[in-house]
């Protein structure tokens, strides 16, 4: 959640404070981001609309706009990396009426293209499988290596394929 008593920010907020953006954070995260409005947002917390924004903006340091871009980009970062659908298909899921702006927003706030992102923190299984499986034929070489200098006293493999790591 974006607004949370120990959670990101600058300074700390008063008691009254954490009501208050609780009770927007339970707004925001009911309603689809298209349609948040900081001026609603605002009304319903009884304070003005500049009032808000200052708070907002003093205590995150970002524009409340900024904000809900932040959770849009999260938001198309999990399905990047747990999904194989097109970028065109997570940005418009994500609230981007354009992929051009999850693009722009997306290297804004990780530095990198969404296909860059996906590219560089994805796991690959196919890589994984053939690591988890190198893993296991090492312990199975290291085990028989083990046992046969139980046996014998001997470090000299005699034969033990792949025995070296």
């Amino acid at each position: 959640m974006i607004f949370s008593a120990g959670g990101f920010g600058t300074i700390p907020f008063s008691e009254k404070q954490v009501r208050r953006f609780k009770q927007i954070a339970v707004q925001v995260a009911v309603e689809p981001a298209e349609t948040q409005r900081l001026s609603r947002l605002a009304a319903e917390a009884g304070i003005t609309l500049q009032h808000l924004s200052q708070e907002i903006k003093h205590k995150y340091g970002y524009a409340f706009q900024e904000l809900l871009h932040y959770s849009k980009c999260s938001d198309a970062a999990k399905l990047l990396l747990s999904t194989d659908r097109r970028i065109i298909d997570i940005a418009l899921e994500c609230g981007f009426s354009d992929v051009k702006y999850l693009i722009k927003y997306f290297k804004l706030f990780f530095r990198s293209t969404p296909s860059e992102f996906r590219k560089k923190y994805r796991l690959d299984t196919n890589n994984l499988s053939a690591r988890i499986h190198s893993t296991e034929r090492s312990r199975f070489c290291v085990k028989a290596f083990v046992e046969k200098y139980k046996v014998t006293g001997s470090t000299n493999t005699g034969g033990i394929q792949g025995a070296a790591i």
